[in-house]
């Protein structure tokens, strides 16, 4: 049989789709940058679980690196056999390798957005989301980062489907059942990601809707004056609720099965290891209790600007789309809203009144507010354009605007990046006209073609700057420039490179093969200092007095420190007997330039 017009139509538009997701989320594996610090410590665990056979207990700078969880090394490690090692140091286990399981963890996560999409709302805003979130920063930075933050995304957003789907299925049905049981492993496999995440940004916003998500459609529905209504229907429901969680919805037999993916690992480990626990408890325990100190103060709205930086280039949907559940225009697909809403607001609250802050913990609340900009997206598309008296003024203020960016963008990149400040306002300066065209063309009532226009410009300016910037701003020079030090000096391989205070960059080991190791390690820190925020100037006395014996070591010893650190030392008489044999600098951060110190043992006992 023929294919209709309009099944050809669908094909076309699901490739294009497919394609935009492929590009998007996979499309920056090839090359770019080099791996940050952060991600080495991930690709460098791999490597050595290859090299050393044992798959139980990650290492990273010849120390057990249990703090953790295992998943993303095992992930890459497995990976590794399929392509050949790094052609540079031999080894398994290479830049590609390394981004790799992001980068399917990206893809998969955009297809399971699509699929609750068009579950919740239809096939058109199910479309409509997989672009947006494909489209998005978000995926399309963290796809290409070696970090665990995209494979716990997807683990994340896996278990709020199964749990969708788990309420759409009949009670004690087989197809409930399924859905629960992934529901439950897509949680623990997400504790094998990143630790207890999963609680934060799974259990805590489906506990909640499911408590409220009733009372809030009354409020929806009936406005702010059904208040008491909503507040009598919840503490009558509250406890049917709860029973229905443990009888219909398998709680105890769940909690079973998320357990064994994540309790056996840290059985084996502790055993192994018995300061595992002290690590796990200074990682997640104090940091949850405040006791773990931030790198500088950030308040609770820090994470909004953030939110706002990753949705680029959608936006200017966001304010609709965080209003939608309660708009009456979006009364139809309520219920579904809700349910991302909440888990959007819950995930925000929770990780907005933790003290230590980093960007990318925010990066599982994307999906969710992905979903509620896909359903904004589809209507604002799809509707004509009213075409108001001012809309000349507006088509003005979007060309001025767009010209205005690209100016001040490059007075900020010529300070910031000045290496590379031509060329990425070359890039932006593309990208913010295709956005200007975009406009015209919605305005011009050519709207699915602005949005695709939309989409393609971010994908495509996104891998310009990887591709053609990213080895110019990835700083890599830096690590490079010491290890040119360590060979004139004539320092081994295999010798120890201790850092001071900060941890040791990583690439110098992923990438040259070398021995970075941290003067004081982690299992020392964490049964001395229970509470990093009001215990630093003991940390401090403890860096300074290692530091003092290792210079009067009668062993040879290397040591890297900062400029400004050094300086500081010098100033207080400390560290006088050592020998400054390297200067590295920081190109843009002369304060955070790399001192290469010698003990006087290195004279006695040249290499």
């Amino acid at each position: 049989m023929m294919m209709t017009q309009s099944s050809q139509k669908n094909i076309v538009i699901t490739t294009l789709i497919v394609v935009c997701i492929a590009v998007g989320t996979l499309g920056a594996v090839w090359g770019g940058p080099a791996l940050g610090d952060h991600e080495t410590i991930v690709a460098q665990c791999a490597r050595n679980m290859r090299l050393t056979g044992d798959w139980l207990v990650p290492y990273y700078l010849g120390d057990a690196y249990v703090r953790k969880p295992p998943l993303p090394y095992w992930m890459i490690a497995g990976l590794s056999y399929l392509f050949p090692n790094d052609p540079q140091t031999g080894l398994p286990v290479t830049t590609l390798v390394a981004r790799l399981p992001s980068a399917l963890a990206a893809f998969g996560t955009v297809l399971l957005l699509w699929k609750l999409a068009s579950s919740m709302f239809g096939q058109i805003v199910g479309r409509t989301t997989a672009v947006v979130a494909a489209s998005g920063l978000f995926f399309l930075l963290y796809a290409a980062n070696a970090t665990v933050e995209m494979i716990l995304t997807f683990c994340c957003t896996w278990a709020h489907v199964h749990f969708w789907f788990a309420t759409q299925a009949p009670a004690r049905s087989s197809r409930r059942k399924r859905h629960l049981f992934f529901f439950f492993l897509a949680m623990g496999v997400g504790m094998l990601a990143k630790g207890p995440f999963p609680l934060v940004m799974v259990a805590m916003p489906i506990i909640f809707w499911w408590y409220t998500q009733r009372p809030f459609r009354v409020i929806a529905s009936s406005g702010g004056r059904a208040w008491r209504s909503a507040l009598t229907r919840f503490f009558r429901e509250l406890w049917p609720r709860t029973r229905e969680a443990f009888s219909s919805y398998y709680l105890i037999p769940g909690l079973i099965v998320f357990g064994l993916c994540f309790v056996p690992w840290m059985i084996a480990v502790g055993i192994k290891h018995p300061d595992s626990w002290d690590l796990w408890n200074w990682q997640y325990w104090q940091r949850a209790q405040g006791q773990y100190d931030d790198t500088r103060p950030r308040n609770f709205f820090y994470y909004l600007p953030v939110m706002g930086g990753l949705i680029l280039p959608w936006m200017f949907l966001v304010f609709e789309a965080a209003a939608s559940p309660w708009m009456r225009k979006y009364a139809r697909q309520r219920r579904g809203l809700l349910y991302a809403g909440l888990w959007t607001l819950v995930g925000f609250l929770v990780m907005s009144l933790m003290t230590f802050k980093k960007p990318y913990y925010i990066g599982p609340v994307i999906p969710p507010l992905s979903l509620l900009l896909g359903v904004v997206a589809a209507r604002f598309y799809s509707q004509p354009f009213p075409k108001p008296h001012w809309t000349p003024w507006l088509k003005i203020a979007v060309i001025l605007g767009g010209i205005g960016f690209v100016g001040g963008g490059y007075l900020y990149l010529r300070e910031e990046f000045p290496q590379a400040a031509v060329a990425l306002t070359v890039i932006a300066a593309v990208a913010v006209a295709a956005l200007i065209l975009a406009c015209l063309l919605y305005f011009k009532g050519r709207r699915w073609t602005a949005f695709g226009l939309t989409a393609a410009s971010s994908i495509l300016a996104f891998h310009a700057v990887w591709y053609g910037c990213g080895t110019i701003i990835d700083n890599i020079d830096k690590v490079a420039d010491l290890e040119r030090v360590l060979n004139e000096q004539g320092i081994s391989k295999d010798t120890p490179i201790l850092w001071v205070h900060d941890r040791p960059d990583g690439r110098l080991s992923f990438y040259f093969a070398r021995c970075p190791r941290p003067m004081i390690q982690p299992e020392e820190i964490v049964t001395k200092f229970v509470d990093r925020t009001t215990q630093k100037d003991t940390l401090k006395n403890l860096v300074i007095e290692r530091t003092e014996q290792l210079i009067s070591s009668p062993k040879p010893v290397y040591l890297v420190l900062d400029r400004e650190e050094y300086d500081l030392a010098r100033m207080f008489g400390f560290a006088t007997n050592a020998c400054v044999i390297g200067e590295i600098k920081d190109s843009g951060r002369p304060g955070k330039d790399w001192i290469l110190l010698a003990n006087p043992a290195v004279k006695e006992h040249p290499n």
